[in-house]
């Protein structure tokens, strides 16, 4: 029996089954009997190539992993140097952006082609273009990667399948982790990259990936500020603010309703026969909050730490004498991992929705309104802090997005109606669908928008606010768009934006109140400049 199989079973005899059930390997009745290859043989008698299916060319990876990783300390040591890099915010190491890199004197894909073979190696980045190594953090079990010992060969390589996680250990099945529960020694995990999309073959030379939405880059989003219910002035800039100073009212020539009317045409209850349209305009998604009952629905609270959705993994935390740090607390309390926001905005000129994405952790959407337990110190005990959490006493931060913030596109009304239709879910891994979602329309007609030309605010004639539908100046029509999701997203809900929405409702000393829209769980604004 080697060491890692000792210390398992001394750590569930300790813990009774707790944190998790152990299978040990030397008894070869309790090892589920595992296919690692299920190869789908499409071999040739001339060019001796095959394929994999994904799963099971994961599963294969992960053999060859657990083999380099227990031979090879530079091998760990590498691993660790990228996960810390953290360059989508996690600690993943996406296998196309390493491959190539070198150990010593080798490459990384070298290295995994001299435990298997050139043939397997491409059958696999073939078939898992995907590919990801997670180094996960564990605080329950004081588990970080910055303190992760490269001298420890026996840190096995995990992967996830229909019963839990299954451990290799130098090309061994060593044993299996049922769903919800935690191990409680270092890991390496092999999954997909839910972050990023590969635009070459793996196994090019020249592959190429890029980031779903640059909120998961950390080059861009090294911060995401929080900040109160009001607006700065200087966080709405551009011509938003010149829209309120024209159109400030409830109703007629000065409607708040008319905003986009100068932003895009430039058109004022003055100058309002005719405007032109500016190009520089785009809508961005500046700001969100999410209320804290979404953690019931979007926390993966019987999942493994192996990068999906964060959840609690411990209520309530104590230490003698010193006190937590902020961060101690989250580290504490929180499984690792971000939760990715994907928005979905259906215009009618696009038979595919245009999405963006936004990767928030637990800390930044909500204030945890911790329980804080103090008991002081006297001659024959220290003192002692207690701090517990609850998720039914969260409550919401208003998030501004960096920068201008997530680009919805322009909104040019000689090539796109007057409503968008915006969907709103957390992203998960799992098997994809597609399906064709409907929508109603209104488009202005040519004696309304020619072109770059604008004529008259609103939806109506030679000036008149007209912002209802009118039979003259509009047509109305169904637009079908397909859209694809994942069996396993959280749907938070959708609301249908019109280009006649206000921008900015009010203004003053504080700054401004933005027009927001809210799915019920989710509230956000959309602002042009």
């Amino acid at each position: 029996m080697n060491k890692f199989s000792l210390i398992i079973k001394l750590i569930c005899l300790i813990l009774g089954g707790v944190f998790f059930s152990c299978v040990d390997s030397d008894n070869p009745l309790e090892i589920r009997n595992i296919d690692l290859l299920k190869i789908n043989d499409t071999r040739s008698p001339k060019t001796n190539n095959f394929s994999f299916e994904k799963d099971s060319a994961m599963m294969e990876f992960a053999k060859i992993l657990s083999k380099v990783t227990y031979e090879n300390r530079d091998v760990r040591e590498f691993l660790k140097i990228e996960a810390l890099k953290r360059f989508d915010m996690n600690t993943d190491v996406l296998y196309v952006a390493v491959k190539d890199k070198k150990i010593s004197e080798r490459t990384f894909r070298e290295v995994l082609k001299s435990y298997s073979s050139e043939e397997t190696i491409t059958a696999i980045e073939n078939a898992v273009p995907l590919l990801n190594i997670l180094l996960p953090s564990i605080a329950i079990f004081d588990i970080n990667v910055e303190n992760m010992d490269c001298n420890d060969e026996e840190i096995p390589v995990a992967i996830e399948d229909e019963k839990g996680m299954t451990l290799f250990l130098n090309g061994d099945v060593e044993m299996t982790i049922p769903f919800g529960e935690l191990p409680s020694f270092y890991t390496i995990v092999v999954n997909e990259n839910n972050k990023v999309i590969v635009e070459s073959e793996t196994r090019a030379s020249n592959v190429s990936y890029r980031f779903k939405s640059p909120n998961y880059d950390k080059e861009f989003n090294e911060e995401i500020e929080t900040r109160s219910f009001t607006g700065k002035v200087g966080d709405i800039v551009g011509k938003s603010i010149g829209a309120y100073t024209y159109f400030h009212e409830n109703s007629g020539l000065r409607s708040m309703a008319l905003q986009r009317d100068y932003v895009y045409y430039d058109l004022t209850p003055d100058n309002n026969k005719k405007g032109t349209y500016d190009h520089r305009i785009r809508e961005y998604l500046k700001l969100m909050e999410v209320d804290p009952k979404a953690y019931f629905k979007i926390a993966d609270i019987n999942v493994p730490s192996t990068g999906e959705d964060p959840h609690i993994i411990n209520g309530s935390v104590t230490r003698k004498a010193v006190d937590f740090t902020e961060q101690e607390l989250v580290n504490l309390m929180w499984s690792q991992g971000t939760y990715d926001f994907r928005f979905e905005v259906y215009s009618s000129n696009s038979s595919f929705p245009n999405i963006v994405y936004v990767s928030l952790r637990p800390e930044e959407l909500w204030n945890f309104n911790l329980t804080r337990d103090y008991r002081h110190s006297t001659a024959f005990r220290h003192s002692k802090y207690t701090y517990t959490i609850d998720p039914n006493k969260f409550t919401s931060k208003l998030v501004w997005l960096k920068g201008a913030g997530l680009d919805l596109g322009k909104w040019n009304l000689s090539q796109e109606g007057l409503e968008r239709y915006i969907k709103v879910y957390e992203e998960d891994s799992g098997t994809k669908v597609t399906k064709v979602s409907e929508h109603e329309v209104t488009e202005m007609m040519t004696n309304k928008v020619n072109g770059d030309i604008k004529f008259g605010l609103g939806t109506g004639i030679e000036g008149t606010v007209g912002t209802e539908f009118n039979h003259s100046t509009t047509k109305r029509e169904r637009k079908q768009v397909m859209f694809e999701y994942c069996e396993n997203d959280d749907a938070l809900g959708a609301i249908k934006m019109y280009f006649y929405d206000p921008i900015i409702e009010a203004r003053h000393n504080q700054g401004v109140d933005v027009f927001t829209y809210s799915t019920g769980i989710v509230k956000f604004a959309i602002i042009p400049q």
